[in-house]
């Protein structure tokens, strides 16, 4: 459970989360219904695969290159009713 997003800065190079590496099943990052729980900044090439992102005001913020591989986007509300799972600006 977040108490802040995470924001992915970086443009120098391009990131990868991965729940699934090592063996690891059912991760599940969670913005507890008060916050966003991915940001991607200008620029940022991210690959995010085997999670499962929930309850966020947005799942995924993304100002960058997003590209996801089995993850779930589940439960997130925009109050403002734009992309609460995802929103690509």
């Amino acid at each position: 459970v977040l108490g802040s997003e995470l924001t992915l800065a970086d443009d120098t190079a391009a990131v990868t989360i991965d729940g699934a590496a090592d063996g690891a099943a059912g991760v599940t990052v969670s913005g507890n219904n008060a916050v966003q729980v991915f940001v991607l900044n200008i620029g940022v090439a991210a690959t995010v695969r085997g999670l499962t992102v929930a309850n966020g005001v947005q799942g995924f913020l993304t100002f960058g290159d997003l590209t996801l591989d089995r993850v779930v986007v589940t439960g997130n509300v925009n109050p403002a009713g734009e992309g609460g799972g995802i929103l690509v600006v």
